[in-house]
């Protein structure tokens, strides 16, 4: 019996072949989950002699079960394995959206998954192919691709058959070893086996440590924030699994979601942002991103007017003080509000925008906001209500005003720093 994954009222395609390993995961659920809950989904590839012979074995194995049956009925375009999975992944695509499934279920079983990690050494893959077959992963937004049959071996699916009396169909391109899957699994794998008659358990092993090991390392890198510059480095699935998990744990996966921050991190200009819903929002500043709560939009900051004495935000704001930056007196008075386009601030070499100062300091565009500025009735910026921009605040002292009464100082700190 298959461990119960679904509940009662979940709709769960299955796709099936006709070939022994989908024949008796069909038979299985058949026997635990009602008939009016499965789909049995085949894909004819339209590119074997005895493809229309599988599909008319299956549309009746699933009409003697009493259970709903789809099928493509023309023939795709294919021109390689590739192409294949594709179709394949997008007639199930199909199948889940009509149906509104909860999960796909397919059979593949641990020969299945030793070759594959196999398959992906030899090629030279990212660590994370090496990790095998996952037994389950988001398919969509709504539905879950679940493989139930990971812990069994061919031999005992075989078995099984044969115990039950199973029907089913054999695909004579199965023994051709020009495929390198086959090659692998006829001539190789044999030999791997009688050097270690667990030689397949071993695999297994492995890749479940090492998926292990790249989860903990994925978990750890994105807890906070994600490192663009490393990120890049993965391979594209690798990419793909570790947005969707990322999204997963914030409960907002959806493709859209994955696609848009795929094609987000691509990017290397400025600070880029997306609403992912359920009150939750991507935000990317140049070499790292976060998903964060919402912030609402923010009111505009009202301009105030310094007299004398003001403090604001934790700055203290004083005109007439006997140190500070010399302004004329018909610059006054002066006024504390939001960056408005187009100002400058002094600096060593001249004179330089403060939206430019912030891009530079790679300030996040929310912070922009709520970052004032000290500026005269001209509107020549005196400072920059953050410490990280102290530097550009040039005080001076009485006695270097020469004497001209038609300069005041303004003197600008913060009242709440901690000296050490």
């Amino acid at each position: 019996m298959i461990q119960p994954f679904w509940k009662d009222d979940d709709t769960i395609v299955v796709a099936v072949s006709g070939g022994v390993d989908s024949v008796v995961l069909l038979h299985l659920l058949h026997q635990q989950i009602a008939p009016n809950r499965l789909i049995v989904a085949h894909v004819n590839h339209f590119m074997r002699e005895n493809a229309k012979n599988d599909q008319q074995f299956v549309e009746a194995l699933a009409k003697s079960y009493g259970v709903t049956y789809e099928t493509n009925v023309t023939a795709p375009n294919l021109n390689s394995e590739m192409d294949a999975r594709a179709f394949r992944y997008q007639f199930l695509q199909s199948v889940v959206e009509k149906y509104r499934a909860s999960y796909v279920v397919t059979a593949h079983h641990r020969d299945d998954f030793v070759e594959t990690v196999l398959l992906h050494l030899i090629r030279g893959n990212g660590l994370k192919s090496v990790t095998g077959i996952p037994k389950s992963r988001a398919f969509n937004d709504f539905c879950t691709l679940y493989r139930p049959l990971l812990a069994y071996t061919k031999k005992q699916l075989y078995a099984y058959a044969k115990a039950h009396q199973l029907q089913f169909v054999e695909d004579e391109t199965n023994a051709q070893t020009h495929f390198t899957r086959n090659r692998l699994r006829h001539t190789i794998l044999p030999l791997l086996r009688q050097e270690n008659e667990k030689f397949d358990e071993h695999i297994v092993n492995f890749a479940t440590q090492l998926n292990e090991l790249v989860n903990d390392v994925n978990v750890k890198a994105i807890e906070d924030t994600l490192d663009i510059p490393t990120f890049r480095l993965l391979s594209d699935y690798e990419k793909r699994e570790m947005i969707v998990q990322w999204l997963h744990t914030h409960n907002v996966l959806t493709n859209d979601n994955v696609s848009h921050i795929l094609q987000l991190t691509q990017s290397t200009n400025g600070q880029k942002s997306l609403d992912l819903g359920n009150g939750k929002q991507y935000i990317q500043t140049y070499d790292s991103a976060t998903i964060r709560d919402a912030i609402p939009p923010r009111q505009k900051r009202e301009t105030v007017t310094v007299e004398r004495v003001g403090v604001i935000d934790g700055w203290q704001i004083e005109v007439n003080a006997l140190r500070g930056v010399a302004v004329s007196k018909e610059q006054l008075p002066v006024s504390v509000r939001s960056v408005l386009p187009g100002d400058r601030v002094k600096i060593d070499s001249g004179h330089k925008k403060v939206a430019r100062l912030f891009i530079d300091g790679k300030i996040p565009k929310d912070e922009r906001q709520e970052i004032a500025v000290v500026a005269t009735k001209n509107n020549e910026i005196l400072a920059i209500l953050d410490e990280r921009f102290d530097y550009l605040y040039k005080s001076v002292e009485t006695d270097k005003i020469n004497g001209d009464n038609q300069q005041v100082f303004v003197k600008i700190e913060r009242i709440n720093r901690h000296d050490s």
